[in-house]
């Protein structure tokens, strides 16, 4: 009669979403909702860039500003609340939202390369275009491939956690691992936000802090190995 309970739970556990269809639902809202962020931006750059975006910002409407800070935190709520409606376990929906927010960037990025053809150039140019990256709660600025390779990492780690089954035991991160990983991605956030504003047309070489994100993502590399040695499930 044991045996058949735990067989039974065990199941049950395995049957939650996660590795199945729930993955493939949230990299379908992940994805759409990036092409939303990006129609929603072309839409802007149509009104106050209509000659191509370029530093330095131009003035918004106070009243535009204000709508505009609160749809970026209205899009933070959004991916909470289907991280959350994904998994019932806490480190599951850790995952669940570090996934959808690596891809809505993703996304970002793609929409805006296929329907503006931004960043223009070539492979260089293009990777080290600066862009306005988030306005909460000061304005986040930085070349294009650093966001983009954070969200890269967001999505393989988040899509990691979150195939792991419902119910799981995570007593195996110590509390040192999450010193590590959260201390990476506050400085990661940090390099977005110490930055002066560039003068036109400058390549980020020049004033980007390209060790700040380097040790950020050694972090996360860190946190990876540390998840590479966890007992099974």
């Amino acid at each position: 009669m044991g045996a058949r309970a735990s067989t039974t739970a065990t199941a049950t556990r395995r049957r939650e979403p996660g590795s199945g269809n729930g993955l493939v639902w949230l990299t379908v809202f992940g994805l759409a909702f990036g092409y939303l962020e990006g129609a929603v931006v072309v839409y802007l750059r149509a009104l106050y860039y209509p000659e191509g975006f370029d530093f330095p910002l131009k003035a918004f409407d106070p009243d535009v500003y204000r709508v505009e800070f609160a749809r970026e935190a209205a899009t933070l709520f959004m991916l909470l609340g289907a991280a959350c409606l994904s998994a019932r376990d806490r480190m599951r929906r850790f995952g669940a939202f570090a996934l959808l927010f690596g891809l809505w960037d993703l996304a970002y990025y793609v929409t805006l390369k296929l329907t503006l053809d931004w960043p223009a150039g070539g492979f260089e140019d293009v990777l080290l275009t600066w862009d306005v990256l988030f306005l909460i709660p000061v304005v986040w600025i930085g070349p294009v491939v650093a966001p983009c390779l954070v969200s890269v990492a967001l999505v393989v780690c988040g899509a990691l956690v979150y195939r792991e089954p419902e119910g799981r035991d995570w007593s195996f991160l110590r509390t040192r691992d999450w010193v590590k990983l959260i201390g990476g991605g506050l400085v990661i956030i940090a390099s977005f936000m110490v930055n002066d504003m560039p003068p036109a047309g400058e390549n980020a070489e020049h004033t980007y802090r390209w060790w700040m994100l380097g040790v950020g993502l050694v972090a996360v590399i860190v946190f990876a190995q540390r998840w590479r040695t966890r007992p099974p499930a």
